[in-house]
């Protein structure tokens, strides 16, 4: 509405002056001063909205001054000189036209520049201040008023150490001090160095402060950017805190592992003493007491005998397990098709038993520990080879090839498999059957639940992890994931390319 009433009241000055000059040279013989009045009535468009008017008036004085130079009296003035001062004129008039609207450019882009400006500043998620050379604020954005708790207006004029703790204050005016000294934009404090603000009720919050500056007629002003960082720093804190009871935890863990193995390890050489005695003096029994026992009690004997058999194994497969990390060696150059056969040679006697076939694709050098490595194939072709099928020949399979999951981080492994005919398990036992002692056949079959625990342990240890895939009667697939640093060269996917063992 403004811009209306005051464009209003412009057509209604620009038209009365045009329509005295117009009568004034109409009715004037001609002379020097024809159509430069007109000039006037162009440039009081500069006060105009846009382009249009200003064109508007310079057309009109265009027309108007060729007009009065046809219709106004004669005079004395030599026609020649009249004419060339009308041109004139004209070319004065557009010349104006070119001023003013160059003006108007200047002035649009300026308000435009002003204008965003304005946005950036009031509508800013982070508090801006203004403060002179004297320490006084000039400018302060609502956000920086809605964090210090004051206001629109209320801060204008008053020293920027209002807003800063009371302990602070007198180091903060030393600081203000020497930026001006030597102003560049760049945040306040360090690495080890917090800042707090001073809300209008007097409490204090953490903020993050950045500074820039810039210089007028007036002198230099400095910029503040002001982040209220009361959440972050909360969340920082309890950051802080869960890693600390983190550490503490993987410390108390750590320690807890160490101490299970240290336990494993001397219980279990501790128990193979009391154990050989029993073993010793129940052959003793039975050799010098064979024929004087009763029936009764030589079952008894061979069930004593048996139980301290098998917890001997247990007792040796529990030292096995505590010694993957106890007595880890470095890694080395394994190749694994020279280990696959010896393994198959240390285990000849249970493959001609169970006249199991096991066929080996070409495997890959890689950098593992050897030992570890052979219990892990030792242990999952044994697995294989005692869950076979009644009635059936064990088919094993063993291959390797390259990991196709799509999963960014899986990309950099290779799987090793170990895949049987045998009688297979229900999938929702697969993580059970990697826990210690777990056994999912009862005591049909012989064992101690630990073989496949330490194969898991053995793949972990190497940089990857082991899963089963199964149907039950149909057979299982163990998949050995292991990082692709680990290999060495030799690398062949093929898993078709076999060499027959039996």
């Amino acid at each position: 509405m403004n811009h209306f009433n005051k464009n209003k009241n412009l057509w209604i000055i620009g038209g009365v002056f045009t329509l005295a000059v117009f009568l004034f040279d109409l009715f004037s013989p001609l002379g020097i001063a024809g159509g430069i009045p007109y000039v006037a009535l162009v440039l009081l468009t500069l006060w105009s909205q846009g382009k249009n008017p200003t064109f508007l008036a310079a057309l009109t004085g265009t027309l108007l001054t060729i007009i009065g130079y046809l219709f106004s009296p004669t005079s004395a003035v030599p026609i020649n000189i009249v004419f060339t001062n009308r041109i004139l004129a004209i070319l004065g008039i557009w010349a104006a036209v070119g001023v003013i609207l160059k003006f108007k450019q200047s002035n649009s882009e300026m308000v435009r520049h002003k204008k965003g400006l304005d946005a950036l500043f009031f509508f800013a998620t982070e508090g801006i201040l203004v403060v002179n050379e004297r320490g006084e604020i000039v400018m302060i954005n609502p956000k920086a008023g809605e964090l210090f708790g004051y206001d629109k207006g209320e801060l204008i004029g008053k020293s920027i150490e209002i807003l800063v703790p009371s302990s602070l204050r007198e180091k903060h005016v030393h600081h203000r001090k020497s930026y001006h000294q030597n102003p560049h934009p760049r945040a306040m404090g360090g690495a080890n160095t917090e800042l707090f603000g001073k809300r209008k009720n007097g409490t204090d919050f953490p903020v993050e402060i950045s500074l820039t500056h810039y210089k007028t007629e007036e002198g230099m002003f400095v910029v503040a950017f002001i982040i209220d960082i009361s959440l972050k720093k909360k969340q920082e804190d309890l950051i802080k805190k869960s890693l600390q009871e983190l550490k503490v935890y993987s410390d108390e863990l750590k320690a807890s592992n160490a101490e299970l193995e240290n336990f494993a390890y001397i219980s279990s050489h501790d128990l193979q003493e009391p154990l050989r005695k029993i073993q010793s003096f129940g052959d003793r029994i039975k050799t010098l007491e064979k024929g004087k026992l009763s029936a009764q009690s030589n079952d008894y004997l061979e069930r004593m005998l048996n139980a301290a058999y098998r917890m001997q194994i247990l007792i040796n497969e529990l030292l096995a397990f505590s010694r993957l990390t106890t007595k880890a060696k470095q890694f080395e150059e394994v190749d694994l098709n020279i280990l696959a056969s010896e393994v198959l040679s240390d285990l000849e006697v249970s493959i001609e038993k169970s006249k199991a076939q096991i066929n080996i694709a070409t495997l890959p050098i890689i950098d593992a520990e050897p030992i570890q490595m052979r219990q892990l194939f030792q242990n999952l072709i044994l697995n294989a080879i005692k869950f076979r099928k009644e009635n059936s020949i064990p088919e094993i399979k063993i291959y390797c090839k390259r990991n196709e999951t799509p999963v960014e981080e899986k990309s950099d492994f290779i799987e090793l498999f170990f895949e049987d005919n045998g009688i297979g398990f229900d999938e929702k036992y697969n993580d059970r059957i990697f826990n210690i002692f777990q056994r999912l056949e009862g005591q049909k079959y012989e064992g101690t639940g630990i073989g496949l625990a330490v194969c898991r342990k053995i793949a972990q240890r190497h940089r990857g992890d082991i899963i089963a895939k199964s149907v039950i009667g149909k057979g299982s697939t163990f998949i050995v994931t292991l990082a692709s640093k680990n290999i060495i060269k030799n690398f062949n996917s093929n898993e078709n390319h076999e060499k027959q063992k039996s």
